[in-house]
Order: structure tokens, then sequence, then C-alpha cells
């Protein structure tokens, strides 16, 4: 292991860091799209069965 002026990160660990990052991203935002759509569509089933 090189430390200090030596050091150099590799370009395929650049890589994979910015697809994993990239795949963090994807995957987290579909979650919370995901979790934002079943409450709207929940609450308005919930409203129209209270109205109905």
């Amino acid at each position: 292991m090189v430390t200090g002026h030596r050091a150099h990160i590799r370009w395929w660990h650049r890589v994979r860091s910015v697809a994993l990052l990239t795949a963090f991203v994807v995957i987290g935002g579909v979650a919370t799209a995901t979790a934002i759509g079943i409450t709207l569509f929940l609450s308005g089933f919930l409203v129209e069965q209270a109205i109905g």
C-alpha cells in the first residue's frame, strides 16, 4: 500500500464509485417516488371511501 505523494486512485476505482453512486441515486429516487405515489393513491382511496 502506497501513501503520501505516490498514492494514486486507480481509474477503475473512480468508475466503480461513479457507477455505484449513480445506482444509489436512481434506486433512492425510484423508492421515494414509489412511496409518494402509494401515499397519494391510498389517501385518495380513503377519501373516496369516506365520502361514498
